[in-house]
C-alpha cells in the first residue's frame, strides 16, 4: 500500500471508502476522524487507537501499511478491529502473566471482532486476513469461512461458500461441511491427530458462527491445545494487545452498529453494588420518559381531574406548556392526583448494566430512586440475563450483571410477563433477533427509551415510541 507522507490522509481515504459500504460504517468513521490525531509509529506493530476525553489518537506502523495492506478496505478493516478491542474492554480480562495463555485469550478476542465485521460488513473477508492466515495450521483458527472454503474446500465443498457469503443463511449442512474443512486446514499442526482436527474444527464453527462468550471459548480452546501446541501457534495478531486503554470508558454510541451482535459478548453473572449518586441531574428528562410509559392519556379513570396538586411526575397543563415552550422546565408541575396503588399508574422498568453503561449507573440509580414511588417492584436489570431488584435494593445501589448487554433478554423477558409498556434505560449498545422484533410488534408492546449516552444510532429506535438521553453524557 502507498504510504501518503500526511498520514491524516490515508484516514480520509478509509473514511470515503467506509461510507461506500454502508451508511453505518461511514458515519462511526466520520466520528473518528472528526476529532483525531493521527502519526506514523514504527513501534506500534500494526495500529493502535486510543482516547482521551473526546479525542481520539491513531498511531500506525509505516512498514506494516506497506508490506501488509494493499488496499483501503484492508486498512478500514484493521481500524475497526482496534475499534472493537478498545470498546468492548477485551484487552482487561485478567488471564495471568503465562504467555500460551494471553496468547490463547488474544486469539478468541481477535476471532470474536472478526467474525461481528465478517458478518455484519465484510462477508468475502479482506485480502489482509486471507495473506495473514490463509496457510495449513492453527492460524486457520483465525480465518473467515467464507476465506477458509475459498483457500481449502474442494468440489462439494466449494457449493456451500455462496451461503458463507450471506452469513445469516448458514444452515446444518453447511455448518458440517465447514467443520470438516476447518479440520482438513488445521491438522498440519496436530500431529495427525484426527479425533483433535475434528474438535478444533466444531471449535472453530462455534467461535465464528455462534455468540458464545470469551471466557467459555477460551477455556475450550486451552483445553483442546495442550501447551505443548505453544511452539507452533504464534499468530500475528491485529491492533495493540497491551491492554492500556479501552472498556466501558470507550463512547459505544457511533459504533453500535458497525459490530452489531457484538454487544452481547459476556461472562457469568457477578454481583455487586453501585454507588448510588445523589444529583438532580437529568430527573426532568426521567420525568417525561416515565411519564409518556405511563401513558396516561390511556388509562383515563386512574385519576380525579378536579384535583390537583404539586408532584414530580409532569403533566403538561397550560401554565408548564407555556414555561416548556421557552426552554424552562417547572421544577412542579400540576399534576392530577394519582391513586399510586394502582399497578397500572406505575411504570415497568428495566436498567442496562452491562460494561459499557458503568460510569452512567450512579446516576441511573440516583435518578430511580428518586422516583421510586411511580416505579413498579421489581425493578429489571439486564444484560446477558434479566435479575430483579427491588426499590429498597435499588437504593442501596444493588447490581447483577454479566458485563455484556442482549436486548433479546429483555424484550422476551417483557412479552413473557405480559406488559404492555415498559421504560428502557440503556446506552443502546445491542442488538436483537428478527423474529423478537416481530414477537413485539405482533403484541403492542410500546417501548420507550431513555439513553445513558447520545447512541447515534440503536436498534430498539425500530421499536421505540419514544426517546430521552440523559444531559451532560459523554
Amino acid at each position: 500500500m502507498k504510504i501518503p507522507p500526511d498520514p491524516n490522509v490515508l484516514l480520509a481515504q478509509v473514511t470515503r471508502d467506509a461510507w461506500a459500504r454502508s451508511p453505518e460504517l461511514g458515519w462511526a468513521l466520520s466520528h473518528l476522524s472528526g476529532d483525531c490525531q493521527v502519526s506514523y509509529d514504527p513501534r506500534v506493530g500494526t495500529a493502535c487507537i486510543g482516547r482521551r476525553g473526546r479525542r481520539y489518537r491513531l498511531r500506525l506502523d509505516p512498514s506494516f501499511l506497506r508490506e501488509e495492506l494493499h488496499c483501503e478496505d484492508d486498512l478500514l478493516f484493521l481500524l475497526l478491529h482496534e475499534v472493537g478491542h478498545r470498546l468492548r474492554g477485551d484487552l482487561h480480562r485478567d488471564v495471568g502473566r503465562d504467555p500460551w495463555e494471553r496468547t490463547l485469550a488474544n486469539v478468541v478476542a481477535d476471532i470474536q471482532i472478526n467474525a461481528a465485521l465478517w458478518r455484519e460488513h465484510f462477508p468475502a473477508g479482506v485480502p489482509l486476513l486471507e495473506r495473514l492466515y490463509a496457510r495449513p495450521g492453527l492460524e486457520t483458527l483465525l480465518l473467515p469461512p467464507s476465506l477458509l472454503l475459498l483457500r481449502f474446500a474442494a468440489g462439494a465443498g466449494k457449493g456451500h461458500l455462496r451461503r458463507f457469503m450471506s452469513p445469516g443463511d448458514i444452515d446444518g449442512e453447511a455448518r458440517g461441511e465447514l467443520e470438516q474443512v476447518a479440520a482438513f486446514a488445521l491438522k498440519t499442526d496436530l500431529g495427525g491427530d484426527t479425533d483433535l482436527g475434528f474438535r478444533l474444527g466444531e471449535w472453530y464453527a462455534d467461535a465464528w458462527l455462534d455468540d458464545d462468550t470469551q471466557e467459555s471459548l477460551r477455556l475450550r480452546l486451552r483445553k483442546l491445545l495442550r501447551s505443548e501446541a505453544s511452539g507452533c501457534f504464534s499468530p500475528t495478531l491485529l491492533g495493540d494487545h497491551r491492554g492500556r486503554e479501552g472498556g466501558p470508558s470507550w463512547p459505544s454510541g457511533p459504533w453500535g452498529k458497525v459490530f452489531g451482535r457484538e454487544g452481547g459478548a459476556g461472562g457469568e453473572a457477578e454481583e455487586d453494588a453501585v454507588e448510588v449518586a445523589n444529583t438532580r441531574r437529568g430527573l426532568a428528562e426521567l420525568r417525561l420518559a416515565i411519564l409518556a410509559a405511563l401513558s396516561l392519556e390511556e388509562i383515563g379513570s386512574g385519576y380525579d381531574p378536579s384535583t390537583q396538586r404539586p408532584d414530580v411526575v409532569p403533566s403538561v397543563d397550560r401554565r408548564a406548556a407555556l414555561l416548556l415552550s421557552q426552554g424552562v422546565c417547572p421544577i412542579f408541575f400540576r399534576s392530577p392526583a394519582l391513586d399510586a396503588k394502582r399497578e397500572e399508574l406505575r411504570v415497568r422498568v428495566y436498567v442496562d448494566v452491562s460494561g459499557s453503561t458503568g460510569s452512567a449507573q450512579p446516576l441511573i440509580y440516583g435518578l430511580l430512586s428518586q422516583l421510586s414511588q411511580v416505579l413498579q417492584p421489581p425493578v429489571h436489570l439486564f444484560s446477558n440475563e434479566v435479575s430483579d431488584i427491588s426499590l429498597a435494593e435499588l437504593a442501596k445501589g444493588r447490581r447483577r450483571t454479566t458485563w455484556g448487554t442482549d436486548f433479546d433478554c429483555l424484550l422476551e423477558h417483557a412479552l413473557e410477563a405480559g406488559y404492555q409498556r415498559i421504560l428502557v434505560v440503556t446506552d443502546g449498545y445491542a442488538s436483537f433477533k428478527a423474529e423478537v422484533a416481530e414477537r413485539v410488534r405482533k403484541r403492542g408492546l410500546r417501548v420507550f427509551l431513555l439513553y445513558t449516552a447520545p447512541p447515534g444510532y440503536s436498534p430498539l429506535e425500530e421499536l421505540a415510541q419514544a426517546s430521552w438521553t440523559l444531559p451532560g453524557s459523554a
